[in-house]
């Protein structure tokens, strides 16, 4: 799980960001506020506190500068102070979902868990495509003990706004812990192309390096018949590639040969229109498959798999790598720029079923 602190800090910096320069406010007040915003930048809590208090004395009905507040309270631990001044913003109108966010963390520090589910049911309701709100819930119910519930609320925030990216983290780290590493691998590799926080990125590469060891230690008691079957299939068939362990070039290697066959046996293209499409006999398919293949076909293949897995291997021989072919990860993050990892339409995530039979049993980590 994320630094809990760290995260609400920069979901507070980000709707900060967005919504400065707020029409009609005076130069005065938005330099109050500005300053009140670099107080919490810099790590001066109380005089932020000082700073956003007075603010609202000069101007009660800003919903932004006291949800500011609750934040602030939030991250100085001053709970009781965070609802008192949140709860009366889930009666406006321009409350926005970081609301019912913080007001249900500070409840839930309080141990005040039936209020903070009560909130979160409450803001999901009113913002049923708030990504935040579901990591939220999630998060909630992974404290108290329940991966499962935890995992279910993560992925309907993969399918309500599948361009948040913390769930599928959230999602990919429970599954790598679990009887069926491949949804870690898928939709921990999908995280990292997406737009997210990279703090805390070489970690989680680490993570995901240590998972394709499991899923190939676990590959002969994996069912062909669940919804990852077809991927299961192929990597079976090519376990003889990484028989002498697992490295960045075997990995490359296995992948590149899983693509081929992927590519042959569940995606057609269209001879007229040269779109390729997937054929899979599955609901739920991976695009990232796909967009893999692309790199193989613009020759950045083997530079992706040292930017996914490199640094987790070795530091030291990722750094001579790096020496050997200097330009060659700036390369491939200016193809990454220009072609971005789009996760909608993709939904491979797995199922009801998958989700049961995987953590229903399963004690928290």
């Amino acid at each position: 799980m994320w630094n809990r602190k760290l995260f609400t800090y920069l979901i507070f910096s980000f709707i900060a960001y967005t919504a400065a320069g707020q029409p009609g406010k005076s130069p005065e007040l938005e330099l109050m506020h500005n300053n009140a915003r670099q107080h919490v930048k810099m790590g001066n809590i109380d005089a932020a506190i000082t700073t956003y208090k007075q603010l609202l004395a000069l101007d009660a009905a800003d919903t932004r500068v006291a949800t500011e507040l609750g934040n602030v309270l939030y991250i100085k631990s001053d709970y009781e102070q965070a609802i008192a001044v949140l709860a009366p913003l889930t009666d406006r109108t321009d409350a926005s979902d970081t609301v019912y966010q913080l007001l249900a963390s500070s409840q839930a520090a309080l141990h005040h868990s039936k209020k903070a589910h009560e909130t979160l049911n409450a803001g999901i309701t009113r913002f049923p495509h708030s990504g935040l709100l579901f990591y939220e819930l999630g998060t909630l119910h992974y404290n108290e003990g329940s991966e499962l519930n935890a995992t279910k609320a993560w992925q309907n925030g993969i399918v309500a706004a599948p361009y948040f990216a913390p769930n599928y983290k959230s999602i990919a780290s429970s599954f790598m812990t679990s009887n069926q590493p491949q949804w870690g691998l898928i939709c921990g590799e999908q995280y990292l192309l997406m737009v997210h926080d990279t703090i805390g990125d070489e970690l989680f590469k680490k993570s995901l390096y240590k998972c394709w060891k499991d899923f190939f230690d676990k590959i002969t008691v994996l069912s062909d018949g669940n919804t990852t079957g077809e991927m299961i299939g192929i990597f079976k068939q090519l376990t003889p590639v990484v028989s002498d362990g697992i490295s960045v070039e075997n990995l490359t290697m296995v992948r590149t040969r899983f693509l081929m066959e992927w590519m042959k046996t569940v995606v057609q293209v269209d001879n007229q229109t040269g779109r390729r499409q997937d054929i899979s006999t599955h609901s739920y398919t991976p695009g990232l498959f796909t967009d893999q293949e692309l790199l193989i076909r613009e020759g950045l293949f083997d530079i992706y798999n040292e930017w996914l897995f490199g640094r987790a291997e070795s530091k030291a021989a990722f750094e001579a790598w790096n020496k050997f072919h200097p330009d060659a990860i700036d390369k491939f993050e200016k193809w990454r720029a220009a072609n971005p990892f789009d996760p909608t339409g993709l939904r491979f995530i797995p199922g009801e079923q998958i989700l049961e039979t995987t953590f229903s049993k399963k004690k928290k980590r």
